[in-house]
Order: C-alpha cells, then sequence, then structure tokens
C-alpha cells in the first residue's frame, strides 16, 4: 500500500490537468463509519446524500472498495501510513503507531505533502481520535478542530430502547443509542470542524496546501438535529435485507466485536429506529461535506484542487 500511496502523491504532482508551476491542492475529506447506504452506491434506496452524490457525479466513484480493517484506528492508520495492520501489528483502537519504535518517525501521508512543499492542516477525525496522540500532532502544521460528532439529548431521553443493560460489550452498550437532538446544524461539532475547513478556503494561501477534514456522523451514537429524522419519517423507513446465517463465514473475533447486537435489537423491535438513526446521521454529514464543497466552489481554490 505504501507504494500505492507514494504513486498517488506523484500522480497529484505531475497530473495534466494542473499547471506544472502550480501543483494542485488536495481537499481529504474522511467520514467515519460510512457504508454504501449513500445515494450513489444504492445500498439503501431510502438514503440521502446529495452533496455526496454530486461529489461523485463530477469525479472518479470506486464500487468495489475496502477498507484495511473493519475497526477505525487500524483501517485510518493503514490510509495514512500505506501500512496494512498485518504489517504493524495494528489490529486494536489501543494501539498508537508511533508507539513502535521502528514506526516511530515513520512519514505520513501528510508530511510527504509536506516534504513536497504543501502546507499541512488537519481537523476532525481524520486518524482515530481528533486530538491527543492518537491525532498524530507530526503530521501537521496545524489542528484547526479537534472535536467531532453532536450535542446528547437530555439524559433523561438517552437509552430509551431499554437495551443498554442487555449489551454484553460496554463500549457498544455505551454507544448504541439514537435519535434527534435539539440543537441547530450550525452548533454541531461536525459542522464546526467543516467550517473551520471551509474558513481555511477564503484565506489567501502562498503555498499548494493539504486540507484534511475529519466528519464523524454516522459513527455511533447516531444523534442528529431534529430536521434530518424528519427527513426520514420512522412510518416510511425500508428495512435491509439480512441473512438469518450471515455470521456463519465470520471469524470469532468478528463475532466478539459484533456481540449479538444486531439479535437484541431485533428482540426489542428497535430495527426500525435503528435504520432511521443510522440514515439520519448520514444524511446529516452529508450535510456538513455539503457546507464545505460549497466553501470550495466559491473560493480561489476551485479550479485547482483535488477532492479526495
Amino acid at each position: 500500500m505504501k507504494a500505492i500511496l507514494t504513486f498517488f502523491c506523484v500522480l497529484l504532482l505531475v497530473c495534466p490537468g494542473f499547471a506544472k508551476d502550480k501543483p494542485p491542492n488536495v481537499l481529504f475529506i474522511a467520514v467515519d463509519d460510512l457504508n454504501d447506504w449513500v445515494g450513489c452506491l444504492g445500498g439503501h434506496p431510502q438514503a440521502k446524500t446529495p452533496n455526496i452524490d454530486r461529489l461523485a457525479s463530477r469525479g472518479v466513484l470506486f464500487e468495489n472498495a475496502h477498507c484495511a480493517a473493519p475497526l477505525c484506528n487500524p483501517s485510518r492508520t493503514a490510509v495514512m501510513t500505506g501500512l496494512r495492520p498485518s504489517t504493524t501489528g495494528i489490529y486494536g483502537n489501543l494501539n498508537f503507531f508511533r508507539d513502535i519504535p521502528k514506526y516511530k518517525d515513520w512519514v505520513t501521508l501528510p508530511q510527504y505533502f509536506r516534504q513536497h512543499g504543501y502546507a499541512i492542516w488537519g481537523g476532525g477525525k481524520i486518524y482515530h481520535k481528533p486530538n491527543d496522540k492518537f491525532s498524530d500532532p507530526a503530521s501537521w502544521d496545524e489542528q484547526y478542530s479537534t472535536r467531532h460528532g453532536t450535542a446528547f439529548p437530555p439524559a433523561a431521553e438517552r437509552y430509551a430502547h431499554g437495551m443498554k443493560e442487555k449489551l454484553k460489550n460496554p463500549i457498544q452498550a455505551r454507544l448504541m443509542d439514537w435519535g434527534p437532538i435539539d440543537e441547530p446544524i450550525e452548533a454541531s461539532a461536525d459542522w464546526k470542524t467543516a467550517d473551520g475547513a471551509a474558513d481555511y478556503l477564503q484565506k489567501k494561501h502562498v503555498k499548494p496546501f493539504f486540507l484534511a477534514c475529519g466528519i464523524y456522523r454516522p459513527h455511533l451514537e447516531w444523534y442528529a438535529p431534529q430536521e434530518f429524522f424528519d427527513l426520514h419519517p420512522l412510518e416510511q423507513v425500508q428495512l435491509p435485507a439480512t441473512l438469518e446465517n450471515d455470521q456463519d463465514d465470520v471469524p470469532p473475533i468478528g463475532k466478539r466485536m459484533a456481540s449479538g447486537a444486531f439479535e437484541i435489537v431485533k428482540e426489542h423491535r428497535q430495527w426500525k429506529r435503528a435504520v432511521q438513526g443510522y440514515l439520519a446521521a448520514t444524511t446529516f454529514a452529508d450535510a456538513c461535506v455539503g457546507h464545505l464543497l460549497d466553501a470550495l466552489a466559491a473560493s480561489d481554490y476551485a479550479e485547482n484542487t483535488i477532492v479526495v
């Protein structure tokens, strides 16, 4: 994968669509836990992602792409370092790659751009966390946002589904919740992260830039402003097809991660509400992406920026 990332970086610098004396800027957008429930990918017929769809219509859409690992930290570490989990040994969310002696000074994707004259800005969830060492401060000239997600509903309204005590995995029990929040989109941390990147695009920059923006939703919890739940009325939500033996070919570690959550959701008759929550959180994340794309279109960099 390192070779692939290196080739990608070199390709950006020699792409014939850009002037040789003016290297293209790069806007790198990461949306956490987004599956194929996106309009242009067709994973769910009720997905509403107009902004991601318009981006896809103007570029290259990879319809058979796979992450390096089905977990945040190893997957993001692989993207940013070009190293597979089988190479680093990072398979969980508790290991930071720079704590491994041989990777202490490893050049990450942003650092590679810095070595080639780029200014490097990052915010939100690009690595496993938007703050502390897991955000890899060494990768950035500046981190413009160290927050993510949205506000929580009032404590009395959380976990109304009654499943928290039933879920075996304590992290899953804490995160497995959904519902609308009484907060305008502009007040949410994810929107503010996108707005921080949008603000960067309105400024004058001497160097070409690598600007990374990480949106946390639709990662659990599936909280979003009420307007996004209104776009997906509960009575109209369509449930996806599933296989009763879906985990028969999954290794034990995968089954431990699932922890029987799906069965518990069904037993508590919460499947439809869970699907609504994910659809709402996805549409919310799409709105944050749209805010950033609109800012790029209105900026001086619209014709000289690659969006990834």
